[in-house]
């Protein structure tokens, strides 16, 4: 049997987090799940993304890259 670690990183306020609508993406880092979250975040501020990864560090960097991306809206984690 396999084992899996998820991480979850946040520092958005709770505030923040009871007013708005939490989207999973899954595989956040490449492909079409990065490409659902960059989407996401651009045009609606309405959604909290949570990006999943199997490795943390292409998760944050994916993470860091969308949030320096233009008409980011929503928060990204």
């Amino acid at each position: 049997a396999s084992s899996r670690t998820i991480v979850l990183i946040s520092g958005t306020p709770s505030s923040e987090l009871c007013s708005t609508h939490h989207l999973m993406t899954p595989g956040g880092n490449r492909g079409v799940g990065y490409e659902t979250a960059l989407n996401l975040a651009q045009h609606s501020a309405k959604y909290h993304i949570l990006m999943g990864s199997r490795s943390l560090e292409a998760g944050q960097s994916a993470v860091t890259t969308i949030l320096s991306s233009p008409n980011i809206q929503g928060p990204v984690t």
